[in-house]
């Protein structure tokens, strides 16, 4: 219930917003996909990105790469071990010096107007599931409703 009325009766502050990845050799699409739509976005000076990999080899020095194309806050850790989703969501999450933080996969962009969604969508005590839209090779694509099989 509380989350309920935070959401209700929340003003409409934007606020900055940690995006929380966690890669190992998918470096390409971060780079590619997630960062390049962060770039895009409107109130992109509200993005801050936290980046924890795995021991990725695919990219000579990606915290490096990353700096090349990103100027906005970025928190990086690398660890070699093997990857598992929770340990490198979780190892991201907790870089985040933001209040707001969204976490999402490396090969993910996000809409132009992500900042005024998750203020629009969250609050105190809350949290934003977005339903995601895959965009397959020729244009087409459909909503991620279900596990892939």
């Amino acid at each position: 219930m509380r989350a309920y009325l935070s959401v209700f009766f929340k003003t409409s502050r934007k606020q900055k917003i940690t995006i929380c990845v966690g890669v190992k050799n998918r470096s390409e699409n971060l780079l590619s996909f997630l960062i390049t739509s962060m770039n895009a976005c409107k109130d992109k000076d509200l993005l801050a990105l936290s980046i924890y990999d795995c021991g990725s080899t695919d990219v000579q020095d990606l915290k490096t790469s990353i700096q090349d194309i990103w100027e906005g806050d970025l928190k990086f850790e690398t660890s070699d071990q093997d990857f598992a989703r929770t340990i490198s969501f979780n190892g991201a999450v907790k870089m985040a010096d933001t209040e707001l933080v969204l976490i999402c996969d490396a090969d993910m962009s996000l809409p132009a107007d992500i900042v005024s969604k998750v203020v629009k969508y969250t609050g105190k005590f809350s949290a934003w599931f977005p339903v995601v839209w895959y965009t397959n090779e020729d244009g087409s694509g459909r909503y991620y409703t279900k596990v892939l099989e």
